[in-house]
């Protein structure tokens, strides 16, 4: 999926609404939200190496990573466990995005 149309399409849509504000609102920042892992988490695959050349931030989203589990019942566990955390900011520093590019978001 990371070449299908459609992430083509969003990558080029946030670089130009970043490179818009850069313009037009000195200082603004642009962030994009990802999912805590890159690895085609809910079907979302996106070039996130391209994204985060894009934005000026990606913005991990590392909390309620056990809601989409339909594969296993649902029971009460950590809202983000530590090794899936590290995995998944792993993942996205092993596509070579710049770690001072990258904000974890937990709970």
């Amino acid at each position: 999926l990371w070449s299908s149309l459609q992430s083509q399409q969003y990558t080029l849509l946030v670089n130009e609404t970043t490179n818009y504000f850069h313009r037009n609102m000195r200082g603004s920042q642009i962030s994009v939200c990802v999912a805590w892992q890159s690895y085609d988490t809910d079907g979302r695959q996106y070039d996130y190496a391209q994204l985060a050349q894009s934005a000026d931030l990606l913005y991990i989203m590392d909390y309620d990573t056990n809601s989409q589990n339909f594969q296993y019942p649902c029971i009460a566990s950590a809202n983000a466990p530590y090794f899936g955390t590290q995995r998944g900011v792993e993942s996205y520093l092993n596509l070579g995005i710049d770690p001072h590019k990258l904000v974890l978001g937990v709970p």
